[in-house]
């Protein structure tokens, strides 16, 4: 959660699915935001059928002696949410 652009706590690594923010209820404030970074190597396109098939075949990696010069950015998809009290 960033409120004016600075994190109000520190982040959090979420491994699957679901993630429970009710402890951070009391906390936010309107115009706070959230923002949710997605690797593009846990995306994957779900067919009529159900059937998933991994958006990337394999994250591309630098070879050895090679710098990463890729931002985090590029490497996944972002959402920023902006919260308001009801």
């Amino acid at each position: 959660m960033l409120r004016r652009g600075r994190p109000v706590f520190p982040s959090r690594l979420v491994e699957h699915a679901a993630l429970d923010l009710r402890p951070w209820m009391n906390a936010y404030q309107s115009g706070d935001q959230l923002l949710i970074f997605i690797a593009y190597q846990n995306l994957a396109l779900v067919a009529a059928d159900g059937a998933l098939t991994p958006l990337l075949a394999k994250p591309v990696s630098p070879g050895p002696g090679q710098l990463d010069l890729q931002t985090d950015e590029s490497k996944g998809i972002s959402f920023r949410w902006v919260l308001r009290k009801p």
